[in-house]
């Protein structure tokens, strides 16, 4: 696929994307690395292509929904007003879930369903470091604002289902409010 802009050419491929930005100039560089495994999840730190006009930071490519057997599922944002608003606290049977932190701090807490494994961690928004999380099946999940505000960009592998629900609640900040 090509995108084209006035300063740039985008070439979006598999892992990374090719920038050619005039007639010899051109460079490849990758548009995400992950850093941080456990359980059935994983944290990529997105990387920014900055201009004068600002920057941009791919969040999730059909490769990354291909690569679990999907097509293009649930797209949506959440704002948590006040400290300790909260969001969460279930595991999903089958899909996968992808969070990026757009505003505030939040407070994830992962539980495996399976082994009861349990890990945490702080994501705050920064304007020099994007971060995605990957939840996999089967790994229970909440995440609360601990910052004034916070805003959250949220993704499921496949549409929610009203009629076939894969979402099962588990309370996992009761221990924490």
């Amino acid at each position: 696929m090509v995108v084209s802009s006035a300063d740039y050419i985008y070439y979006v491929g598999t892992g990374s994307i090719r920038i050619s930005a005039g007639k010899n100039i051109s460079q490849k560089v990758t548009y995400r690395q992950t850093v941080i495994t456990f359980m059935d999840i994983s944290i990529t730190k997105l990387i920014k292509h900055t201009d004068n006009r600002g920057y941009l930071a791919e969040l999730l490519t059909s490769d990354d929904v291909k690569l679990y057997g999907y097509r293009f599922g649930h797209l949506f944002i959440s704002t948590f007003q006040g400290k300790s608003s909260v969001r969460g606290n279930h595991y999903h049977m089958k899909q996968h879930e992808y969070f990026l932190v757009l505003d505030g701090k939040m407070k994830f807490v992962f539980q495996d369903i399976k082994t009861g494994q349990r890990k945490e961690m702080i994501v705050r928004a920064q304007a020099q470091e994007l971060v995605r999380v990957r939840v996999g099946p089967m790994v229970s999940h909440v995440c609360w604002n601990i910052s004034k505000k916070a805003r959250l960009l949220s993704y499921f592998a496949y549409p929610y289902d009203i009629h076939n629900p894969e979402t099962v609640p588990l309370n996992l900040s009761k221990e924490y409010l």
